[in-house]
């Protein structure tokens, strides 16, 4: 579909330009689109009109970019955006951001890098779904789960069953039906349970559905019914 006229509130320059994307976006119309960035009139400041902290840093930056170039930015030019990421996160200088990341890369210890390299606050967890149409898949790769614990091959094999959400808060009612995969024993694991990958306890379908994809429950008493 392409869109004429594009609103979108003040956020990352990232954030923009994928609204900006959506403006014209099969390059059908006979004259360019516009793009409008507003901002919202909150009173409670960058609490109620942000979702995270981070994400409020990511608009000052664009905000501050807009101000030294008279309210232009030119999405389609890389330096543009270099100077963006470089500004956000310090890459001139990764020491003042994170001293144990910045040790973790000078010593290569990759999986200290991923648990302390981190651009997202609130991050993403994988859900494997029994999608009827590949039903033996999903029920195939639960019980190796339940038998052997889950590994790089798992991972690979159940890409095509995942759903991708934002992590559940520790109190949200959805964590009553994500039960967390078993990691495989090895010397880097010594097994327990994974905080990404997780499986959908859902014996009565309530909770996914082939058409409208994954449903969690938002309040407790979906649960207690």
């Amino acid at each position: 579909m392409d869109f004429p006229k594009v609103y979108r509130a003040l956020a990352p320059l990232e954030a923009l330009a994928q609204a900006a994307g959506r403006c014209n976006r099969e390059g059908r119309l006979a004259q360019p689109g516009d793009v409008v960035v507003f901002e919202p009139r909150e009173e409670d400041g960058w609490r109620r009109r942000y979702p995270t902290f981070a994400y409020f840093q990511a608009t000052e930056v664009t905000r501050k970019m807009l101000a030294q170039r008279g309210g232009n930015l030119d999405i389609h030019d890389p330096s543009v955006f270099r100077e963006y990421y470089q500004w956000l996160y310090g890459l001139t200088d990764p020491d003042s951001q994170d001293k144990e990341l910045a040790e973790a890369i000078q010593s290569k210890d990759f999986p200290r890098i991923a648990e302390k390299y981190r651009l997202i606050e609130q991050d993403a967890i994988q859900v494997l779904v029994p999608w009827r149409a590949r039903l033996d898949r999903f029920e195939k790769l639960r019980d190796e789960m339940d038998r052997d614990g889950i590994h790089a091959g798992w991972m690979r094999r159940a890409q095509g069953l995942a759903v991708s959400v934002f992590r559940p808060r520790d109190d949200d009612p959805a964590r009553g039906v994500l039960i967390p995969a078993k990691l495989r024993f090895s010397r880097r694991t010594r097994g327990g349970e994974s905080d990404e990958w997780f499986l959908l306890e859902d014996q009565h379908g309530e909770f996914y559905d082939d058409l409208l994809g994954l449903k969690l429950p938002k309040d407790s008493r979906v649960l207690i019914a």
